[in-house]
């Protein structure tokens, strides 16, 4: 249960680190839109952000798929047919994230 609620936190602060990231770009174009996107600046927030949301928080969306199909299955609350086809979804996003940066 505990890598379950850790995975399901910590996709939601990833998810939140990187909308402010972009939060935070939108209103350094609202100031400057010409000398902004020219600026290395612009590149790095926009590295940031793609790294922060489609490598780390896919992942741990991935890691709470997997706990979350554990549990199903060791508890029987769902239907195990089901249960074990959440692994299939989960093991194809943790592939995505997988071949999107460094583990």
């Amino acid at each position: 249960a505990t890598v379950f609620l850790g995975s399901g936190l910590l996709f939601l602060a990833m998810v939140f680190a990187a909308a402010a990231s972009a939060g935070a770009i939108a209103a350094s174009f609202a100031r400057d839109p010409g000398g902004f996107v020219s600026s290395s600046t612009y590149l790095y927030a926009r590295q940031n952000i793609a790294q922060i949301f489609n490598v780390y928080a896919l992942r741990m969306a991935a890691v709470f798929m997997i706990s979350q199909a554990t549990l199903w299955v060791r508890t029987g609350v769902m239907a195990r047919w089901l249960a074990l086809l959440t692994y299939v979804p989960a093991l194809s996003v943790w592939g995505l994230a997988a071949g999107q940066g460094p583990l």
